[in-house]
């Protein structure tokens, strides 16, 4: 194709990705900009017969500000306490009338102290019309109906204005007898706190003002209270929002005018203050923010959210940018999978700037921004891990086949290098590792040799049948065994490369319990007259895994990333190599060498090989089949090693995948996405400790409620849920044959998440730790403790249970945010109940496999023992003197 026609099919391509982002963007924007509710209510011109007004913590001038704005608004104005007499100055000024308060509290001197400062007050200040004396004191128990009527009795003694106290309806109903001791009847009508629902609150305040006349007649009745809040906890039928609110004032307001009743709406301004007494919803019963800001439209439709559009149209201008280049890079994609991964990114968009405003709808107060801020960098980065796991679960599901494959490549004519198997071995089961040899003695390839390392296995019965088994192989297999040698496995693959023939081309590892196929050389050595090539990996596979059922699932939850995580990487060329079965070129690694430093020197060795220039290919046939861990504790440990081994190579190398030059972006990308799993596991942890946090404080610490974090939960169950979902297309489409297995698999992964967790946390304190064999192949499993490998997770299940029963037997099953936050708890619990599970089934293969072996049966490899015992070792057995150290990598290769 020529050059003008190149350009023109580019052309076309990015105006269709274009095309395609602005699409997205633009329905987001109006998808979300048009979900919020809406309602109509009688237009309201602000105006009302009074407020209820606090000054709480406000300075002079906050109160003289907002005093000026309640004169454009109303000629009355309730105040609770002395401390708001602060405000009957100011008040005074505009002209406006005040029902002025005492708090009583029943503490004696504190209330002394209330009531001199309300008589000061009224003769102090002309336009304090009214006062009360007490505001539900009854309702909270602070003083009895007979106690209060002696203060009620004394302050109309000493006033001379008309005296009263407020209560709820239901008090004056069962106090009938306060009546007598004031000269009108101050209620509280909220039918938010009856759980009343919003389309009955209007007639329910009307019918409790009418019975109360009946039951009253003759006296004069002002409802001191009467309002609806923006936020906060479903009370029954009642919901909190500021749709809520602005329909019931516009609907409550304009019968309350029609009957010319008295009334004190509650109230003129948020009250950040109150969320340590009245929880989130005492926050926010204002008419006006604490700003000074109206929180609902007065006339026209009530919205739920009146800045949805500026929302909306930010969330789009940021995801845009990112929607053109998925869309221009995702071109092979069919055009379903890529249009649901731009549905996913744009929603992650809309959900973090949406959670990023959170915060302005509410008074966090200190505390609340620590939460905020630690809540939400881990829920960026949830969004971030879940959008890699998107894109991998698109891209195997929707393209016809993997674009880059890898497929065997026998050597041709006159091409058959030489290879050096090196198989590193500590303190393994003799009887595994011969059968490893045997298999590899089978071979058919025409010219390799075995090198096996025994490193720092200090018990002689364990490495002597090793050693003979390699001397009865023939000259092929060189044994030897390594003293107090640094390094680990890593040392112990330097040494064998130090030793290895100096004609061979190209060096194959192998695990010590791996039965290796025939074919394996022979079928893969032909890729390396490719001079680009510089690995050639195999996936692992495992075998004796359908004997126990906690065995199978370790099994599938394995194959899932040989059967999809490699292809998605091999795709660009970004694979992991393990260090089993893996070929790599022996100019290459003679360069680079081992990193003595890492326990996970396999992968660390494999992205050196690809930031050096080379190409590592995946060629997904079996070619060797391993042992799965004994039991859930060793699953637990190899876990954990491959965690921390991943964050040294992220500490020591992440710095170098964020500057240019080496790996191509799209490698970058993987490693990177590659190292969120890890991650993610430690975030896990860090939400569930908020989580556990956040639900003691809300028993403890009202304070706490300051922020709807339930929005937090219903996300993070969100993405825990979407991560199950997608593993479970994955496995049935991909990797297990039945729904057993798959669910058994993904029982299997999430088991781990604490594990994966204390290994990310303990790398962040820790740069290094001792190389810790994986139990394999044990012939007897020992007795231990039931539970002992379990003991973090079962603590912290405990935990959150406790956490959730404690919530629900607090605030009840009627509050749905309660609910939400419960639920939430009870999905964070899953990880750790699969633990238990895991251990719990691992417990019995381990029962039945002592059941099974005798202690008094001698294993396998002992008649091997004794006849090695009396023989000599070879020459090229002997122990060797430790060479001097030498730092791998300090001269990489030229490009070839």
């Amino acid at each position: 194709m020529d050059r003008p026609a190149t350009t023109a099919v580019r052309k076309r391509a990015f105006a269709l990705a274009a095309a395609e982002a602005a699409l997205f963007a633009v329905l987001g924007a109006v998808a979300w900009a048009s979900a919020p509710r809406t309602a109509e209510a009688p237009a309201w011109d602000g105006q009302a017969h009074g407020y209820a007004y606090s000054t709480g913590r406000r300075d002079a001038d906050a109160i003289e500000r907002e005093v000026r704005l309640l004169a454009r608004h109303t000629r009355r104005v309730r105040l609770y306490s002395s401390t708001d007499l602060r405000a009957a100055r100011d008040l005074e000024r505009e002209g406006i009338e005040v029902l002025a308060g005492a708090w009583l509290s029943g503490h004696r001197k504190a209330d002394e102290r209330e009531l001199r400062a309300l008589a000061a007050a009224v003769r102090e200040h002309a336009n304090i019309a009214g006062a009360v004396v007490g505001n539900e004191s009854v309702l909270r128990g602070d003083l009895t109906p007979a106690r209060l009527a002696a203060r009620l009795d004394d302050a109309r003694a000493a006033f001379r204005v008309p005296v009263s106290t407020a209560e709820p309806f239901h008090i004056w109903m069962m106090h009938p007898e306060l009546a007598e001791h004031v000269d009108f009847i101050v209620v509280h009508l909220l039918p938010y706190w009856d759980g009343i629902a919003l389309a009955h609150g209007v007639d329910r305040v009307v019918a409790q003002y009418r019975i109360l006349q009946a039951r009253f007649p003759g006296k004069r009745i002002v409802i001191g209270e009467v309002g609806w809040p923006s936020a906060g906890p479903s009370q029954g039928e009642a919901a909190a929002s500021r749709l809520d609110q602005g329909v019931f004032l516009r609907r409550m307001l304009q019968r309350l005018q029609a009957h010319g009743w008295e009334y004190y709406v509650l109230e003129a301004f948020d009250q950040p203050w109150k969320v340590r007494g009245e929880r989130l919803a005492g926050a926010h019963w204002g008419v006006f923010d604490a700003d000074g800001e109206p929180k609902f439209a007065w006339s026209g439709p009530v919205r739920d959210d009146p800045h949805v559009r500026f929302k909306a149209l930010s969330a789009s201008a940021l995801a845009f940018p990112f929607l053109l280049l998925f869309a221009l890079r995702a071109r092979h994609l069919r055009p379903w999978g890529r249009w649901l991964f731009l549905a996913m990114l744009q929603g992650a968009f809309m959900s973090a700037v949406w959670m990023l405003a959170l915060p302005w709808d509410y008074y966090p107060g200190a505390w609340g921004w620590l939460l905020f801020a630690i809540l939400f960098a881990l829920q960026t980065f949830a969004f971030v891990h879940l959008l890699a796991g998107g894109f991998e679960l698109l891209e195997t599901l929707a393209q016809p086949r993997w674009r880059r494959q890898a497929a065997p490549c026998p050597s041709g004519p006159g091409f058959a290098p030489k290879i050096s198997i090196h198989l590193p071995c500590y303190n393994e089961p003799p009887q595994v590792v011969i059968e490893t040899l045997d298999s590899l003695a089978r071979l058919d390839y025409p010219d390799y040799e075995v090198l096996v390392i025994d490193n720092n296995t200090r018990d002689e019965a364990v490495w002597r049948p090793v050693q003979a088994r390699c001397r009865a192989l023939g000259r092929r297999f060189r044994f030897f065994h390594l003293d107090h040698w640094p390094g680990f496995k890593a040392g112990a693959l330097n040494f064998a490369l130090r030793h290895t023939d100096p004609r061979a081309e190209i060096v194959a590892i192998v695990d010590s319990d791996y039965v290796v196929r025939p074919e394996w050389l022979r079928d893969l050595a032909g890729h390396f007259e490719d001079p680009r090539v510089g690995a050639v990996q195999a996936p692992q596979a495992h075998r004796e895994y359908a004997r126990h059922p906690f065995w199978r699932m370790c099994n599938w939850e394995s194959e899932s990333f040989f059967r999809v995580g490699m292809h998605h990487r091999h795709e660009r060329d970004a694979i992991i190599v393990h260090g089993t079965l893996i070929m790599v070129r022996r100019a290459l690694l003679d360069r680079l060498g081992w990193s003595e430093w890492c326990i996970c020197e396999d992968t660390e060795l494999g992205l050196r090989v690809q930031r050096a220039g080379y190409r590592a290919l995946y060629v997904d046939r079996v070619y060797g089949r391993g042992l799965l861990p004994d039991d859930f504790a060793a699953y637990k440990a190899q876990r954990f090693r491959w965690a921390f081994g991943a964050m040294q190579i992220f500490r020591r190398h992440v710095p170098s995948l964020l500057r240019p030059g080496g790996l191509t972006p799209s490698q970058r990308y993987h490693y990177l996405a590659g190292w969120l799993p890890w991650f993610a596991g430690a975030a896990h942890a860090a939400f569930t400790a908020c989580a556990i946090a956040l639900g003691v404080g809300h028993l403890l610490a009202p304070a706490w409620d300051s922020l709807p974090f339930q929005a937090f939960a219903a996300l993070g169950a969100a993405s825990l849920g979407l991560k199950l979902v997608s593993g479970l297309i994955l496995h049935r489409r991909r990797v297990s044959p039945g729904w057993r297995d798959t669910a058994g698999a993904l029982i299997a992964e999430l088991a781990l998440t604490h594990t994966i967790a204390r290994a990310v946390l303990r790398s962040a304190f820790t740069p290094r730790l001792p190389f810790r064999r994986t139990g394999k192949g044990a012939a007897r499993m020992p007795a231990q403790r039931a539970g002992a490998a379990v003991v973090e997770e079962f603590g912290l299940f405990l935990a959150i249970w406790l956490c959730i029963l404690a919530l629900l037997w607090q605030r009840g099953t009627d509050d749905a945010l309660t609910l939400a936050w419960a639920g939430m708890l009870s999905v964070q619990s899953l990880p750790y109940a699969a633990a238990l599970y895991c251990e719990w089934l691992s417990s019995r293969q381990a029962s039945q496999r002592r059941a099974d072996v005798p202690v008094s049966s001698a294993p396998k490899w002992a008649g091997a023992f004794q006849g090695a015992r009396a023989r000599a070792e070879a020459p090229n057995q002997a122990r060797p003197a430790p060479p001097p150290a030498r730092r791998a990598g300090l001269n990489p290769p030229r490009r070839p």
